[in-house]
């Protein structure tokens, strides 16, 4: 039954466009949330376009949009934005920019998480919170005006052929996916390693 229900999840995001993910991306890390001097939301690519298939990744590096492409993704979910600060020229002349082009030229978007995602009641330092059995915890520096969460309404949001539960399973696979790769980018650090974690995130 659990393979027949993921089929049919499948199927629901043959009829998405890029831009339908964000609403879910948005719920678990709001974009409000994110510090001032970050990047965060859609960096690179058409929002309106019909979405194959989700990368999930820490770092979207030259490497990881090759792997994009080899796996017919043309949506890249990163945590930190491959497209920090203003860029000026793009001419390939670092690994931003070569990324940025390869991304262009196969019609991938990048959307980055970042300190959204960390400043998040739920988000990727709760769960390492969680990892390290740390039972007391708060926010140190909480962001103005997020004693309210604010969630996108999806009736207004969503496509009429997409429905509530196909997109709170979305929202779920994301999520894990997103979170499972930072620990394990985490875990890796402590153990001196330095190689990307990919995790692809598909439904099939």
């Amino acid at each position: 039954m659990q393979s027949v229900y993921f089929l049919y999840i499948y199927q629901k995001l043959l009829f998405m466009e890029i831009k339908d993910v964000f609403p879910i991306l948005e719920e678990m890390a709001p974009l409000h949330y994110a510090e001032d001097f970050d990047n965060v939301g859609l960096l690179v690519g058409n929002p309106h376009q019909k979405l194959t298939h989700i990368l999930v990744t820490h770092d979207a590096l030259e490497e990881v949009v090759q792997e994009a492409v080899a796996q017919d993704c043309n949506l890249i979910v990163c945590f930190h934005p491959i497209v920090f600060s203003g860029l000026k020229k793009i001419t390939g002349a670092n690994y931003v920019e070569r990324a940025v082009i390869r991304a262009l030229q196969n019609n991938i978007a990048i959307y980055a998480v970042h300190t959204a995602f960390d400043n998040d009641w739920h988000g990727v330092n709760a769960s390492i919170c969680e990892v390290l059995g740390l039972q007391s915890k708060k926010i140190l520096i909480p962001q103005k005006n997020t004693i309210k969460k604010l969630s996108p309404s999806y009736p207004k949001l969503r496509p009429k052929h997409l429905d509530m539960r196909c997109l709170k399973q979305v929202r779920v696979l994301l999520e894990i996916t997103i979170t499972a790769a930072l620990i394990c980018w985490e875990r890796e650090v402590l153990e001196g390693m330095k190689s990307p974690i990919r995790l692809l995130a598909n439904a099939e």
